[in-house]
């Protein structure tokens, strides 16, 4: 009996230490984060080729073990079958140097090709220095969330969209180091046009803005909202997620669930690459640089790559702020309305917020230039009423908060 017992502790044993399985990471720019959210901070950065061993799970975000590192990366990391939809030829499958990054090293090689990027074309120096700053700590998202539901479950409420799997945009839309550094000089010439600085409402729409990107398939990727001092309705998108907003348009807003679908509107010309995706079509593909090779560098040298970069940058600051084909609208408006309604909120907020833009006679507010201009906003109008009549959703138990909305914005 005692040989028995032995044998069994022996093989207890060796099954606990070989028995772990490992998995590879397939995609690049992977974020190892402290917990399970985009809003929590980012510990490495983890490569294609990298082995991680999976602790736990939590919906779609994997707890893993790489090398003396825990954290937590999107399940996304390790599924294979999705459709590859890049610019830069090392992508999925295409394994980098190095399988494990610091952030500091990557912030700082994205840094570096948008100042230099500067240089040449002009831009918001400092709003690159930033480019990495947290705009609230998880605690203060996790009260805001705990505040939005008042004890309801969020995961329930998200499950109420029956057609998500069918819905969601199934592309690999990954965002990778390259366009990571092409969308960071794309916004900081956005940001020139002059930012509002106010703190309260600028952490009001960002934790509201990661919410909602918290029911969209970049679920895993922090969204970013700016603040544009324009009184002119309108809001700029760049393809990494840097968003920006007009005071003008933000003027017309009347609450927080008009505003969960325009944020969410935004955040699906992200998702769906408008803009991003005309310029795929006619660009040839472009070498990534190896591994970021000058990671450490605060400015990488000029190279072939670079110049290529820095085009491609230019065609996508002139589609970010370019008045988008009505067709692309209408993917957004449906975006819209299907993340918000996933977070809880009212999607006929969409028309109301449409309606009051539309009605809008002021002439001193006229952008011809932007999709959310009068002019522009009818046809608009008619469709989100059919989108949400074919979607055919639950009418119950809508958030508000108008309380908060109110405090924070008006």
């Amino acid at each position: 009996m005692r040989k028995l017992t032995i044998v069994v502790f022996v093989v207890i044993l060796i099954i606990i230490i070989f028995g772990a399985s490992l998995s590879k990471i397939i995609r690049n720019n992977i974020h190892l984060r402290e917990g399970p959210g985009c809003f929590y901070p980012v510990q490495a950065v983890l490569n294609q080729g990298a082995e991680v061993e999976v602790l736990d799970k939590n919906e779609q975000w994997l707890k893993v073990k790489c090398k003396d590192e825990i954290g937590w990366i999107t399940d996304l990391a390790l599924e294979s079958g999705l459709k590859e939809d890049s610019i830069f030829e090392q992508s999925i499958g295409s394994p980098s140097d190095q399988e494990v990054i610091s952030q500091a090293s990557v912030s700082a090689a994205v840094r570096g090709f948008a100042l230099r990027y500067l240089e040449s074309f002009g831009g918001d120096t400092s709003f690159i220095q930033n480019y990495n700053k947290r705009l609230f700590t998880q605690e203060e998202y996790l009260n805001f969330k705990r505040e939005t539901y008042q004890n309801r479950n969020s995961k329930k409420i998200r499950k109420r969209y029956k057609k998500w799997r069918r819905f969601k945009y199934n592309k690999d839309y990954h965002i990778d180091k390259e366009l990571e550094k092409i969308g960071l000089a794309v916004a900081s010439r956005i940001a020139v046009q002059g930012l509002i600085v106010d703190d309260g409402k600028s952490k009001y729409i960002n934790k509201l803005g990661t919410l909602i990107a918290e029911n969209s398939e970049l679920y895993y990727f922090p969204i970013k909202f700016y603040l544009l001092n324009d009184k002119r309705p309108a809001a700029y998108a760049t393809p990494i997620g840097m968003i920006f907003i007009t005071e003008g348009l933000l003027d017309m807003v009347a609450s927080e669930a008009e505003l969960a679908c325009l944020l969410g509107h935004e955040i699906g010309h992200v998702v769906r690459q408008h803009g991003y995706s005309e310029i795929k079509k006619r660009q040839p593909r472009i070498a990534a640089q190896k591994a970021f090779n000058e990671l450490n560098e605060e400015i990488p040298g000029t190279d072939s790559t670079a110049m290529e970069l820095s085009k491609l940058a230019n065609k996508m600051y002139e589609a970010s702020i370019a008045k988008r084909q009505l067709k692309y609208e209408y993917q957004a408006d449906k975006c819209g309305i299907v993340y918000a309604y996933r977070a809880g909120y009212d999607p006929q907020s969409l028309t109301d917020l449409l309606a009051r833009i539309k009605n809008n006679s002021n002439t001193n507010y006229e952008n011809f230039e932007s999709n959310w201009e009068a002019y522009y906003i009818k046809d608009r109008i008619r469709k989100v009423k059919k989108i949400i009549d074919d979607l055919d959703l639950d009418k119950n138990l809508y958030v508000k908060n108008r309380y908060r909305f109110e405090k924070n914005i008006k």
